[in-house]
């Protein structure tokens, strides 16, 4: 997964056990994008181009792969997110969870 750089960044992580597997929460602090920016995330080698951005190269297939990865158990990740309030991304992955 993706983590804008910042001096004082922030990332949380929940992960929540579910009848069908885990329910994942990763929340940053980071720059945050607009609603056009979001649409271009998952896609791959695409990069949301601004300044800040800049200073931190990348091939622009983090998201991609995970997209990927978490499609291939048929489920979906999603963002939420706003510029200068940071992003949350959600998703979940299909586990045999035992008792015991």
């Amino acid at each position: 997964m993706s983590i804008s750089l910042r001096k004082r960044s922030k990332v949380k992580i929940y992960i929540t056990r579910k009848a069908d597997g885990l329910h994942v929460r990763i929340i940053d602090n980071g720059i945050g994008n607009s609603r056009e920016e979001q649409e271009k995330l998952f896609q791959p080698f695409t990069q949301i181009d601004n300044g800040f951005n800049r200073l931190y190269e990348g091939t622009g297939l983090g998201l991609a792969l995970v997209r990927k990865f978490v499609e291939l158990h048929d489920r979906t990740i999603w963002v939420n997110s706003e510029p200068e309030k940071g992003s949350t991304f959600i998703y979940e992955i299909p586990v045999n969870v035992r008792e015991g």
